[in-house]
């Protein structure tokens, strides 16, 4: 695929490069960003910490020879008008799937959300894959419950669902920590505005990490009351809310995976 390609108004679609490692930083300090990852960027240079790692490990000028050799990994969506990333898009490696296949990743800024730059980017980087690269099967992962849009996009595009895949099994029990103490900090931090929803979505993924018996229910219901303790008064009403939204949570456990193979897209 071409170095940089001009696919919308005003946008360029270009190789990320470990240059970019502070606007991916920026992109993992909005936690409604981070909300559909599994990354914890709670903490002090946690989201420096997460944007050098991607940017080393999937950058077109890493020191990764097979990623760059083969032109894949991520790729960055710039904002001519500004010169900001919008967002980054595109392939990394995923040893749960087979050999021949990939993992997409991509995340963008707020501002640029719902203008369609997710679809039209995955189209063009998903023509070059089948087309160019040995690769035969590209995997999606994500969190339905709370990112019906990716799934909706994913379906649109041609990916069928195939599993439900555990959040241990995909990324091991530091990570299964690092989710819910980022899901904490959000209950304590995030504005009045904001709360209903993000208790919500706390709760939900709480009760997706009990299923997997990360904690019990019992635990998972003491562990969201301590962290809205001193922003909501409790009551039976707030823990009868908390209880719905664990139990929503338990009986839609784990990610759901999504697969899209070289025959349908050529299809």
């Amino acid at each position: 695929m071409d170095k940089e390609i001009k696919f919308d108004e005003g946008f360029l679609l270009r190789p990320l490069n470990t240059d970019d490692v502070e606007g991916i930083e920026k992109l993992f300090s909005d936690p409604d960003v981070v909300k559909t990852l599994a990354h914890n960027t709670s903490t002090p240079g946690s989201s420096r910490n997460c944007a050098d790692v991607w940017c080393n490990s999937y950058s077109l000028d890493s020191s990764d020879s097979e990623w760059r050799s083969l032109n894949i990994g991520l790729w960055a969506i710039v904002d001519e008008r500004t010169g900001m990333l919008a967002g980054a898009n595109g392939f990394v490696s995923s040893p749960e799937f087979a050999p021949d296949s990939v993992e997409t990743f991509a995340a963008f800024a707020r501002p640029y959300w719902g203008r369609g730059l997710y679809t039209k980017t995955s189209k063009l980087l998903l023509d070059y894959l089948f087309r160019q690269t040995p690769f035969n099967s590209v995997y999606a992962v994500l969190w339905p419950l709370l990112n019906p849009g990716s799934e909706a996009v994913q379906l649109k595009m041609g990916f069928d669902p195939v599993k439900r895949v555990t959040v241990r099994e995909s990324y091991g029990e530091s990570t299964m920590v690092a989710i819910r103490d980022f899901e904490l900090w959000r209950l304590r931090t995030s504005s009045s505005g904001d709360l209903d929803g993000t208790l919500r979505e706390v709760g939900i993924k709480f009760g997706q990490l009990a299923a997997e018996d990360m904690f019990s229910m019992k635990e998972a219901i003491e562990m969201v009351l301590g962290a809205l303790e001193g922003r909501i008064r409790p009551s039976a009403d707030l823990e009868r809310i908390v209880r719905e939204h664990l139990k929503t949570g338990f009986n839609n456990p784990a990610w759901a995976t999504y697969c899209l193979t070289r025959e349908n897209w050529n299809s």
